[in-house]
């Protein structure tokens, strides 16, 4: 499934295991304690949980060691390489908070 939803920005997903279906949300207004229902996409409403996924995506587009010129398998080759060094870095922080 393929959708562009509109919430306070546009947001483009692609979803292999998803279907169109909605769900309730909350949503506060202006730091009220009032809060308002509104009826999301279910997709929508998880993709708050893939915020690990694009911090990983964000630190290795940083330092990125793919050229242009570059065949396209070796560039999946260097980003597996990247998505393992930042993966180890991450489980080495959460094992050696030192």
């Amino acid at each position: 499934m393929v959708l562009s939803w509109m919430d306070k920005w546009v947001i483009t997903m692609i979803f292999t295991n998803r279907d169109g279906s909605t769900a309730k949300a909350y949503h506060r207004e202006n730091d009220s304690a009032q809060r308002k229902e509104v009826i999301k996409l279910k997709c929508v409403i998880e993709y708050k949980y893939m915020a690990g996924v694009d911090r990983v995506d964000q630190m290795i587009a940083y330092y990125p060691c793919t050229w242009k010129t570059m065949n396209w398998t070796k560039k999946v080759f260097f980003y597996l390489l990247e998505l393992t060094v930042s993966n180890a870095r991450i489980l080495y922080n959460q094992c050696q908070p030192d």
